[in-house]
C-alpha cells in the first residue's frame, strides 16, 4: 500500500504511474470491453481491477429490486459495474480523485452511476441507501482516522449504519486474519510480513484484519442488531 497527499489529506494509491495507465485503459476499453484488453495483459493490478471474475464476490447475493446502493472506497471500479447491473442507483465514493476519474472513464454510459471523490468519514448526504457495499476498506480505518485500538473501525461502521435506510444492509468483504495461508507463512496481504496478523498486529496505526469473532463484536458495538457471515 502507498499513500500520497491530495488536497491536504493522505489517500490510498497504487502509484501515480499505474493509475495513469489504468485511466488510459479505461478510456480506450470502457465497461465490459476491458475483458478484451486483459486477455493480453497479465499484470496483477490490471487484471485484479478489470477482470469480471472480481464480481464473483457479490454476484450471487440476492439484491432486492430497484435498490439504492452506496459503494464506499470504490477504488478503480472493480465492483462498480456489477452494482450498476443490479441496482437502480449507485453512488460510488472514492477518496482518491485519480481513482474516481478512472471509474468515470470506465463507465461513461451508466446512467444510474454517480461517482464522488470524498472522504467517507466526513462526507455528508441526506440520502439513505438499501445497501452500503464495503470491499477491502475497513482494514484501513486506523490509518485514515484517529483513535486507539478498534475505535477507528467502530466509528467507521457507525458512519455506514447512519447511511442506511431503516431496513438497509451493509455488505462488507475483508480478508480473514486467521486465513490458512497465514499459518503456513504467507505474508500478511497489507503489511507484507509473515505472522503479523496472527500475532495480533503489535504495531498500532496500520492496516489490520480481523477474525470472525472480532468482526462480529465490531458490528455489535457499532449498533448492528443482525449479523450474518458468508464464506467461500
Amino acid at each position: 500500500m502507498e499513500l500520497k497527499e491530495q488536497n491536504g489529506q493522505f489517500v490510498y494509491t497504487d502509484g501515480v504511474a499505474i493509475e495513469e495507465q489504468m485511466l488510459a485503459i479505461a478510456q480506450e476499453y470502457p465497461d465490459k470491453q476491458a475483458a478484451d484488453y486483459i486477455a493480453h495483459d497479465s499484470h496483477y493490478t490490471i487484471n485484479n481491477t478489470f477482470s469480471p471474475v472480481r464480481h464473483n464476490l457479490l454476484n450471487w447475493y440476492p439484491f432486492k429490486p430497484n435498490a439504492d446502493i452506496l459503494e464506499v472506497g470504490a477504488g478503480m471500479g472493480s465492483m462498480t459495474g456489477l452494482l450498476c447491473d443490479v441496482g437502480s442507483s449507485v453512488t460510488a465514493v472514492e477518496h482518491n480523485a485519480a481513482r474516481a476519474d478512472i471509474i468515470r472513464a470506465r463507465f461513461p454510459k451508466r446512467k444510474n452511476l454517480t461517482v464522488i471523490s470524498a472522504d467517507i468519514t466526513t462526507w455528508q448526504t441526506q440520502n439513505r441507501y438499501d445497501y452500503v457495499v464495503v470491499v477491502g476498506v475497513l482494514e484501513y480505518a486506523a490509518i485514515f482516522s484517529g483513535g486507539v485500538g478498534n475505535e477507528p473501525h467502530i466509528t467507521f461502521l457507525e458512519k455506514l449504519r447512519r447511511l442506511l435506510k431503516p431496513d438497509g444492509v451493509v455488505l462488507l468483504a475483508i480478508e480473514n486474519r486467521f486465513g490458512l495461508k497465514y499459518w503456513v507463512g504467507a505474508a500478511e496481504d497489507h503489511l507484507q510480513k509473515p505472522f503479523v496478523g496472527i500475532k495480533g498486529y503489535e504495531q498500532s496505526g496500520t492496516a489490520k484484519t480481523f477474525s470472525r469473532a472480532e468482526l462480529d463484536e465490531l458490528f455489535q458495538l457499532s449498533g448492528f442488531a443482525a449479523r450474518r457471515f458468508y464464506y467461500v
